[in-house]
């Protein structure tokens, strides 16, 4: 009995021991990547309400919000220059918020700071209920927020991005919990179907789902596809009686794609993620059997496919593989128990993969000390300062008559209306949908009081620059933004 008692307290201490050193490699590896994004976390809160364009997407969205605050159409079946090719949810969110908060883009950029929080803390009872253990978890959540924080420039922006990922995680939360449960399915298939209104891209969960499920329990997976087409078809039809037919010609409007670009970003997001992407490679080999395992490799796989497909798209953003990303971190979190089993040295090796996910983010942390020009919140993030862009505010709106501006947040805040989408005009001229001499037309004319132009700007066409430089000369250029006005 003594024998039994000594090596039973043996036994206690030791497994104390070996959690004690686990606690702290986790409590480690959460602070440091915690640390490595605080200067990106401070810089995204105390940029929300300035007036500083973050991104093309701000005005435009805030473009778009205000058509429904105005009862104007949202979808023109022949729009002149300027157009939508997202879904509604997302203006009918910042429409609201705009009201309270007196300015649609301020009111996106918290949208998206809530959203990205919330998809965030998702990560942890997800992955919890899918065989990770709660500081695991945690340590993939904060390696998840490093990534989004050091490696894009979405986190505070007025984009629906973070909404949709942030609708379509809940759903998720509720289907993992017990995947065989009607109402949750239902439930889940529902908030699928919402986030696709809020963002149509955000189609590689769902079928991720689907897939998952379908090793699980076939009922399951129909119940859950049945769920997603009802819902699906009940919105878009919904959409066609609202927008009337301009809402699904705008929704597929066309887009160029680059082959050297689908590389070169891929290859860039591979490196970023090497320490996860091994990880979840070596579950997909050793632990294919289990639930948790299953639906996590079928979700980065799928999600990786899809970002790899897309990011050749012109305009196409690193957005794409914010699923990878959060697949990968889950998985992440699932292998730091399963992974060390197999070692020798379960300790030792779990200390090693934390050490690894340590890597990541902070190698972005010394490319935003080193390379100032990189995407984020931190340095270089923004176009121009506070004070440069409220001159140029008060220039376009001291011009009467319509303004054009490649940053279209400038002329939201002018008070000027809608009048060129640059991005998609420039998609519509380059896959023939449209004539590139016809927004050269408006130049030669005169129409615009005021011409707002990005330096260096992107590629607007060889009739553009002619008819700019012919009818138009510059008036003010910070080194961010030029202004022309008519000769």
């Amino acid at each position: 009995m003594p024998i039994a008692i000594s090596a039973s307290r043996r036994d206690g201490a030791r497994w104390w021991r070996q959690a004690t050193i686990e606690a702290r490699a986790v409590r480690l590896t959460t602070t440091v990547v915690a640390i490595s994004c605080v200067a990106a976390a401070v810089s995204a809160v105390r940029s929300i309400p300035l007036h500083i364009s973050l991104n093309y997407n701000e005005g435009w969205n805030a473009y778009h919000a205000m058509e429904l605050v105005h009862g104007d159409r949202l979808y023109p079946a022949n729009p002149r220059f300027f157009f939508n090719n997202y879904p509604p949810l997302s203006f009918y969110v910042m429409a609201s918020l705009g009201r309270h908060l007196g300015d649609p883009i301020v009111a996106g950029r918290w949208s998206s700071l809530a959203a990205f929080m919330a998809w965030t803390g998702l990560l942890v009872p997800i992955s919890g209920a899918l065989g990770a253990r709660k500081h695991d978890a945690s340590a993939a959540a904060a390696l998840f927020a490093a990534n989004m924080l050091l490696f894009t420039e979405y986190v505070g922006i007025n984009d629906p991005e973070f909404l949709g990922h942030a609708t379509a995680a809940v759903g998720l939360l509720l289907l993992v919990g017990h995947p065989t449960s009607l109402w949750r399915i239902v439930t889940c298939g529902t908030l699928f179907t919402t986030a696709l209104f809020v963002k149509h891209s955000l189609i590689v969960l769902p079928v991720a789902c689907i897939v998952w499920l379908a090793t699980i329990d076939r009922r399951a997976t129909l119940v859950l596809a049945t769920a997603l087409a009802t819902t699906l078809v009940i919105g878009v039809l919904w959409c066609i009686w609202m927008f009337g037919p301009g809402f699904i010609g705008q929704l597929a409007a066309p887009r160029a794609f680059i082959v050297a670009r689908a590389a070169g970003k891929s290859s860039m997001w591979a490196l970023r993620l090497a320490v996860p992407l091994a990880i979840t490679i070596a579950m997909a080999l050793r632990f294919s059997n289990d639930p948790g395992v299953r639906f996590g490799v079928a979700y980065a796989t799928i999600a990786a496919a899809s970002a790899v497909m897309l990011i050749g798209g012109d305009g196409v953003n690193g957005n794409v593989f914010f699923d990878a990303v959060w697949a990968l971190c889950c998985c992440s979190a699932i292998g730091l128990r399963h992974m060390p089993a197999t070692h020798p040295d379960p300790e030792s090796a779990r200390r090693r993969l934390y050490a690894g996910l340590l890597v990541a983010p902070l190698v972005g942390a010394v490319a935003l000390l080193v390379l100032p020009g990189q995407p984020g919140h931190g340095w270089g993030r923004a176009r121009g300062n506070a004070a440069a862009t409220a001159h140029e505010v008060t220039m376009i709106a001291s011009h009467p008559g319509p303004a054009l501006c490649e940053e279209l947040a400038l002329c939201f805040w002018a008070g000027k209306s809608a009048e060129v989408d640059f991005f998609n005009w420039r998609q519509h001229t380059l896959q023939g949908v449209r004539r590139a001499d016809e927004l050269a037309q408006l130049l030669e004319q005169r129409y615009f009081s005021i011409v707002q132009l990005d330096v260096p700007g992107r590629p607007l066409g060889q009739e553009f620059v002619t008819a700019l430089g012919r009818n138009y000369q510059i008036v003010n250029e910070d080194g961010d933004y030029r202004l022309l006005v008519p000769r």
